[in-house]
């Protein structure tokens, strides 16, 4: 489109310096007078020619020749319209170039405005990653002391369940004391009796035992299942981080 332009602009330059570059010929007015004919080499029959030392020469008078003003002025008429179609499509190429440029300083506009737009996701997604990664430090802060928690609720329930498992061995004992003590009831009501309140008072230790142990089981199970929930949120977040990420 350029190259087209600058030739077109060449074109309109180039016609009048070569119109100004010829000096005018008076060819008469196509009635009364003749014009020149400028062929006077060629060979006009009824003609003598004069040859000379160096050739053919012209004839010594010039050859006449219908040339009406018409005929130049349709010439004319037909450069001006070439050199009008020419402004013509040089005018459409300026206004073409006028367009394209301001095409081109919309796109850069719009490109300037995606530029913003782009920077602005870019800021936001840094936020957001920065809450990201705080949401991860304290999930994973609260997992170590779930963990924790558990730990030490297990450690608990691995001693509940040995003072449970001693206060059985205890009561077996106190049940074959009491076996003992009933073998010896007849001869004895004192060791009976002692015997009952020794069976007594172990069973009451041993449902006290009892209860301890199940408070401390479900202690732990109730750890357990929070520290399953925990779990289940850290991966929720962890791949909603992942979803955002891609």
């Amino acid at each position: 489109m350029i190259s087209k332009i600058a030739v077109l602009i060449l074109m309109l330059l180039a016609i009048p310096s070569t119109a100004f570059a010829l000096e005018p010929i008076y060819l008469g007015s196509g009635h009364s007078d003749q014009a020149i004919n400028l062929d006077a080499g060629a060979k006009q029959p009824n003609q003598n020619y004069s040859y000379g030392r160096f050739g053919f020469v012209t004839p010594s008078m010039p050859q006449p020749m219908a040339l009406s003003p018409h005929m130049m002025i349709k010439q004319t008429e037909d450069l001006l319209d070439e050199a009008q179609k020419a402004r013509d499509e040089a005018m459409s190429a300026r206004d073409e170039a006028v367009s394209a440029r301001d095409e081109a300083v919309s796109a850069r506009g719009e490109a300037v405005s995606a530029r913003d737009q782009a920077r602005a996701q870019y800021e936001e997604a840094q936020v957001l990653l920065a809450k990201i990664e705080k949401s991860e430090q304290i999930v994973g802060e609260l997992q170590n002391k779930t963990e924790a928690s558990t730990r030490a609720a297990a450690v608990s329930a691995s001693q509940a369940e040995n003072f449970l498992n001693k206060t059985e061995e205890a009561c077996s004992q106190m049940k074959s004391m009491l076996l003992g003590a009933r073998t010896y009831a007849n001869d004895s009501a004192l060791y009976a009796s002692q015997a009952g309140s020794y069976f007594n008072l172990t069973q009451s230790t041993y449902n006290k035992t009892v209860v301890v142990y199940s408070r401390s089981a479900s202690d732990y199970n109730n750890m357990t299942l929070l520290a399953k929930e925990i779990r289940s949120n850290y991966d929720s977040i962890r791949a909603m981080m992942n979803q955002t990420y891609l």
